[in-house]
């Protein structure tokens, strides 16, 4: 130090100033430093290597999502039905609670299954498009009505006319 203080291009910064013991020193250029690495390539450094990181976990998950879909997929695939094959029997219930099982292997004519439930709002619109295929297809096919849903069942029924036995399907129990 010389005789009127001062340090040439380098002044020392006061200890209250210090970060983790390392003391800060202020240059000509005027950037903190942390002994010889400006804080600004240490921020980005960390935030490129947390990005990396983000970067590497979203692929990681997308992959894994990917994997559950496709396992979910082929699984629904194998529980759906092929050209072809027969529906196996199904649990229902008359309009008037008796329980039935609605088979397709004992009668003459294939049968149509018209699956559906009252609230349905595509149902509502193709119900006509319905009504008229079995009025002119009721002597080649058998028509069966399987509703989905209990409430309001038996009104719809009245309602709309329908000219075929309608059953509530009953649910397996797990």
């Amino acid at each position: 130090m010389d005789a009127g203080g001062d340090l040439g291009s380098q002044a020392e910064v006061p200890p209250e100033n210090s970060v983790s013991g390392l003391r800060m020193v202020e240059n000509s250029q005027s950037s903190a430093r942390f002994g010889r690495v400006p804080i600004s390539r240490v921020v980005t450094a960390s935030m490129g290597a947390a990005l990396i990181m983000s970067v590497m976990l979203n692929v990681l998950l997308a992959h894994r999502i990917r994997s559950v879909d496709l396992a979910r997929e082929t699984k629904l695939a194998a529980q759906l039905l092929k050209a072809g094959v027969a529906v196996p029997p199904i649990p229902a219930k008359g309009l008037d609670g008796h329980q039935e099982v609605l088979s397709y292997d004992k009668t003459g004519q294939p049968t149509v299954l018209y699956v559906f439930t009252p609230a349905c709002v595509w149902c509502a619109r193709n119900l006509e498009n319905f009504k008229t295929l079995v009025d002119k297809e009721g002597a080649q096919f058998r028509f069966l009505g399987v509703s989905l849903a209990d409430q309001g069942l038996t009104e719809y029924v009245t309602k709309n006319e329908l000219k075929l036995p309608v059953y509530r399907a009953c649910r397996p129990k797990p």
